[in-house]
């Protein structure tokens, strides 16, 4: 029996009350940054977009929005009931970074990037997987054959107000925008693989992303 794939999408922050610019759908894939000093030691990856920046810790995906000069606002998802993960690994090398910032003692060259980030068994049979859909972040639940996807439980917290819209997406509302994490969907089998995926995306739609 093939295990189930299920989409879900990241947060995505959605337009806020006044007219904001939005980028054009085409553009470059978010790419995940191994943490070499550049940030807090718990954080393994993250990721860069326009008014925010992505943490991804070993327990959490830490979201911080910024816009003009404000203090930024943080929103963070964790999972309810999961395990520490049994590995962080990353995936499809996307090239390098160099940090030219202070002193030369705090330089970091090279730091190496890349398109996807999986958290091995969060759940009995089931992985984490952070990555890029067409400009958009996104992370799948991979389960294995036989691995229960009702185990799952998503929680977030730091938002001033959420609600779910017409389309069933989760609106978790800030001062900074909206982030929308989209409804889950039941993806496709992968081919030469027993797994399924459930994948959640993350467009950030205030000031532009």
């Amino acid at each position: 029996m093939r295990p189930t794939l299920f989409l879900l999408s990241l947060l995505a922050p959605a337009i806020p009350a006044a007219p904001a610019p939005i980028l054009p759908r085409v553009q470059l894939p978010y790419t995940f940054e191994l943490n070499q000093g550049q940030s807090d030691p718990a954080v393994r990856y993250l990721a860069r977009g326009r008014g925010y920046t992505l943490f991804l810790t070993e327990r959490e995906a830490v979201t911080t929005l910024r816009r003009g000069g404000a203090d930024p606002r943080v929103l963070r998802m964790t999972l309810d009931g999961a395990r520490p993960p049994a590995g962080i690994e990353a995936l499809e090398p996307e090239g390098t970074t160099n940090y030219f910032v202070g002193t030369a003692s705090e330089w970091r060259r090279d730091v190496p990037r890349y398109g996807k980030v999986r958290h091995r068994a969060v759940y009995d049979g089931i992985d984490l997987v952070y990555h890029s859909q067409e400009g958009q972040l996104e992370y799948d639940f991979v389960v294995a054959s036989g691995a229960s996807p009702s185990a799952i439980a998503v929680r977030f917290t730091g938002a001033e107000r959420t609600r779910l819209n017409r389309a069933g997406d989760l609106e978790l509302a800030t001062k900074e925008g909206t982030l929308v994490h989209r409804r889950p969907a039941r993806g496709r089998k992968r081919p030469k693989d027993d797994t399924q995926c459930a994948r959640p995306t993350c467009a950030k739609r205030c000031g532009g992303v």
